[in-house]
């Protein structure tokens, strides 16, 4: 699904980038000029998961079947941020310095370190990978995006039927994460509507993962449920 997401995503940004093609080269950053422009993309992805690796193929894939050639049409500086914030905000900062016309930020940490890096210059930038782009503050200026929001409620209902004894969900995620509190905090609204209730631990880095579930388990939780926590999952 989030392949698909984002090649549509991407079509559209081709569309975009087409119509640019004519536009005065002053006002572009872009190597040449009308038909002979090539742009220059930053993709940012926070980490290597295969759901994020799916976003940026989808990217790419929907440039491709729009028409547009990587090498040709555009080219990409593609930077892997290893779930390390101060990571995802040195690549976001070369990505303006270099002067990309696009910045592409795969999953919250990139996208909001794309979006503070591209703004004093306009860059314009697309997210995707992100349940809460309004709670991390993406929902104005020269940006657009897909979110992956979690259909919560139906997560619940599975599993009340598939363990129709279990009381206590478990719940591991990342305390720096805006998609993560958000879906923690959906969870939470809803959990008493299935007759549940939430046990949570949150982390600030992957080395802390293994204990946070073993915490949880200590309290007795009944079974696990996994957020679109990029910390948690890489």
């Amino acid at each position: 699904m989030k392949k698909l997401l984002c090649a549509a995503l991407a079509l559209a940004l081709a569309l975009a980038l087409t119509a640019c093609g004519g536009q005065d080269p002053a006002s572009s950053s872009a190597s040449g000029s009308g038909e002979g422009t090539v742009y220059r993309i930053g993709i940012s992805q926070y980490g290597e998961h295969p759901s994020l690796d799916n976003c940026r193929t989808g990217f790419l894939q929907g440039l491709e079947e729009a028409g547009l050639k990587e090498g040709v049409d555009f080219t990409v500086d593609y930077q892997n941020a290893n779930f390390d914030d101060a990571t995802a905000t040195q690549i976001a900062g070369s990505f303006s310095s270099n002067g990309v016309d696009l910045m592409v930020g795969i999953a919250t940490p990139a996208a909001v370190a794309c979006y503070a890096a591209a703004e004093e210059k306009d860059i314009p930038v697309i997210f995707t990978a992100i349940t809460d782009p309004v709670g991390a503050k993406l929902d104005s200026g020269n940006i657009t995006g897909t979110s992956d929001v979690l259909p919560v409620a139906a997560q619940l209902e599975l599993i009340r039927a598939l363990q129709p004894e279990a009381k206590t969900i478990g719940i591991v995620y990342s305390t720096s994460e805006a998609n993560s509190l958000y879906s923690l905090g959906v969870y939470e609204e809803l959990a008493a509507s299935y007759d549940f209730t939430i046990e949570s631990v949150g982390v600030t880095a992957q080395s802390e993962v293994t204990q946070a579930i073993d915490t949880l388990i200590g309290r007795g939780v009944d079974c696990f449920s996994n957020l679109t926590d990029n910390t948690v999952v890489g």
